[in-house]
């Protein structure tokens, strides 16, 4: 059985590391206009906070805080939290409250769960904070374009989608030689990508300051 002193120097590798990053690209622009924020976003509405309460599980985790979706499922309350999301928009400060994460670990299939390596941490924020995230994302995706070969962090079944074109691939190469298949997976992404990556990609495509800043926020 791991000891505490294992799971802290686990939980310390993964949050207290501060990264050397070299930006691998020059951000020169997509050759567009930048986005302004009022081009991208607008006024969050009551109808905004309801599309993306009904989009999680009726049973999904409260987060630190202990609000549940039953607590903000009024109308009158959903009118609070669109004040509240506005103002955070605007003024791109969210209180530390918000900020709060929790964060569980949960053991590896078919792993050694004696072993803290063997861990996979799972980290949840307040079901407020993941609802003003979870608009602000939306609103994102409708101005920025993916690539259609991305199928990570996307919202599609990626896992399935993959194992479909592997197949076809694998279908066409009885017939076709000099056929190769490259699949790219980032290992830990959401542990190793830097936040001045994030910033770096925002800026390259084509995003405002003023939209950076209130993302990095």
């Amino acid at each position: 059985m791991s000891t505490p002193e294992q799971v802290q120097s686990l939980c310390e590798a993964l949050w207290r590391m501060t990264p050397e990053t070299t930006i691998p690209f020059t951000n020169i622009g997509t050759g567009h206009k930048a986005l302004e924020i009022g081009a991208i976003f607008q006024a969050i509405t009551a109808r905004d906070i309801t599309e993306c309460l009904d989009h999680p599980r009726k049973n999904t985790a409260s987060g630190p805080d202990g609000t549940e979706r039953k607590n903000i499922s009024e109308q009158d309350i959903r009118e609070i939290l669109k004040i509240l999301f506005n103002f955070i928009l605007i003024s791109k400060i969210q209180s530390n409250a918000l900020n709060n994460n929790g964060t569980i670990l949960i053991p590896k299939q078919g792993k050694d769960a004696s072993r803290v390596e063997n861990y996979r941490p799972l980290t949840i924020g307040s079901l407020i904070s993941r609802t003003y995230r979870g608009i602000i994302d939306k609103k994102l995706r409708e101005v920025v374009s993916f690539s259609p070969r991305q199928k990570g962090l996307v919202h599609e079944s990626g896992c399935f989608n993959n194992i479909h074109i592997l197949n076809e691939t694998m279908k066409a190469t009885k017939t076709k030689k000099g056929l190769v298949a490259i699949q790219l997976d980032i290992v830990k992404v959401f542990n190793t990508v830097p936040h001045k990556a994030i910033e770096a990609a925002l800026e390259r495509l084509g995003l405002s300051k003023g939209v950076r800043e209130s993302i990095m926020h």
